[in-house]
């Protein structure tokens, strides 16, 4: 049988702090909110599965599936 390596690794677990790119399949790409995680609840096997992200409306609570993590920028590659 062949191995599925998508579901033998687990990802970047998502943590207080984190920006996060809420996906809402009710709008194009482009307008999807932009927020950060303020709690996180983990399931029976520690893993987070679900989220309460804090944007400009107030606060979502959302599963993990339905966001993206967005890299932290530090501001070391600013153009000149």
């Amino acid at each position: 049988m062949t191995q599925r390596p998508k579901w033998r690794s687990s990802g970047v677990p998502f943590a207080v702090g984190d920006t996060v790119l809420i996906a809402d399949g009710t709008e194009p790409r482009n307008s999807w909110p932009i927020g950060k995680i303020v709690a996180t609840f983990p399931g029976k096997d520690n893993k987070v599965r679900v989220v309460d992200v804090q944007t400009e409306n107030g606060i979502l609570r959302r599963p993990v599936h339905k966001l993206a993590l967005l890299p932290e920028y530090t501001g070391d590659n600013d153009r000149k």
